[in-house]
């Protein structure tokens, strides 16, 4: 009788075990990791009727690195993944004037782009500027966008990428100081 007394005492730490395992949440390194961004719009004509025929270039400016596609049917486009920075959207389309639309690709976001295309010829080029979004409407998640600007002129002690991590919301830092 006073050996079954351990063996059911180990049964019972054994089920414990277990039961803790299985209700742990899932080790932060474990968890996907996103670095890059994208471009997705709608082309449309001055009456809002969609564009099929398009071609669209997107430039990065600083490496020149060119991503070309075609609109759908739907007169839509997705650059796939991109990584950060700041690029030049370029839709041309037979019979419409060409424009080119500055945008900013952060990591996690979907940068819109819609283009509407004038009438007119091919060699008439609009360039349309524009800054970064600070607020995703298309996404509710917990993030945050860093500049280059910004991250340059933080007062970081020691000058640690991973410093800055820590200056995004919903960052935690587990085990005391490793990610």
């Amino acid at each position: 009788m006073r050996s079954s007394i351990p063996l059911f005492a180990l049964m019972i730490v054994v089920a414990l075990f277990v039961a803790a395992m299985l209700a742990a949440p899932p080790q932060a390194g474990a968890q996907a990791t996103i670095s890059t961004g994208s471009v997705q719009g709608t082309i449309v004509d001055p009456k809002g009727a969609v564009v099929t025929s398009a071609r669209i270039t997107i430039t990065n400016k600083d490496t020149g690195q060119k991503l070309e596609s075609e609109a759908t049917s739907a007169g839509t486009y997705n650059s796939g993944p991109l990584p950060p920075g700041r690029y030049v959207v370029r839709v041309a389309a037979q019979g419409f004037k060409t424009v080119e639309q500055t945008v900013e690709v952060a990591v996690g976001i979907i940068t819109s782009a819609n283009i509407t295309l004038e009438l007119g010829s091919e060699n008439t080029v609009v360039t349309v500027e524009s800054s970064a979004i600070s607020v995703n409407t298309e996404q509710a998640t917990v993030q945050g966008i860093l500049s280059a600007q910004q991250i340059e002129n933080l007062p970081v002690n020691g000058r640690n990428f991973l410093d800055l991590a820590q200056l995004e919301p919903g960052v935690q830092i587990q085990d005391g100081a490793n990610f």
